[in-house]
C-alpha cells in the first residue's frame, strides 16, 4: 500500500499489484518406455531415482499403459534408476541426468520376466542364457565361454 497527497485533500491511497515471480529450478527430464522381452509395454513399474550422492531423496514414479514413464530431476547430477515389478526381474540403471532444461529419452528399457530364463546369441558362435536376477546370468555367463576367455 502506498500513501498518496492529492494537493490539500485528505490523504488517499492506492493499491498497485505487484507481480514477483519464483526464481525458476534448474532441472532436468529423464523419459523412456518399458517393454517386455516379447516388445510388450509393462505398466505399473514402480521407478525410483536415488541421488548417487545422497543429498536429497529418492524420486518416484509409475510407468503408464503405454509402459511411458517421465522423471523431472535435478541437472547433471548422478542417479541410479531402480525398476520394481512384482512380474518383472528389478532392473538398475546408473545414469547422469541431462544438463538444465534439457531432457533425455532412454528409449526401450527390457525388463526379464521373472523365473524365465532367456538366450541371446552374440556373435553366432557364443551364446548366453539369463535368468532373473544378478548372479545366475554371470555364472551362466563364465561357465558358456570358451576357456581360451576365461
Amino acid at each position: 500500500m502506498v500513501r498518496v497527497k492529492y494537493a490539500n485533500r485528505w490523504p488517499q491511497y492506492a493499491f498497485k499489484k505487484i507481480m514477483v515471480k519464483e526464481p525458476m529450478v534448474p532441472v532436468s527430464v529423464i523419459s523412456g518406455r518399458i517393454l517386455s522381452v516379447d516388445g510388450v509395454a509393462i505398466s505399473n513399474v514402480v521407478i525410483t531415482a536415488t541421488n548417487g550422492s545422497g543429498s536429497s531423496g529418492a524420486v518416484l514414479t509409475q510407468s503408464d499403459a503405454n509402459g511411458e514413464f517421465s522423471l523431472t530431476l535435478e541437472p547433471e547430477t548422478q542417479f541410479v534408476l531402480q525398476l520394481s515389478n512384482p512380474d518383472f526381474s528389478q532392473q538398475v540403471i546408473p545414469l547422469v541426468s541431462p544438463s538444465a532444461n534439457d531432457e533425455f529419452n532412454l528409449a526401450n528399457i527390457v525388463m526379464i520376466a521373472r523365473g524365465n530364463v532367456h538366450t541371446i546369441a552374440t556373435n553366432g558362435q557364443q551364446t548366453i542364457a539369463a535368468t532373473d536376477g544378478l548372479a545366475s546370468p554371470l555364472i551362466k555367463l563364465i561357465l558358456l565361454m570358451p576357456m581360451a576367455n576365461r
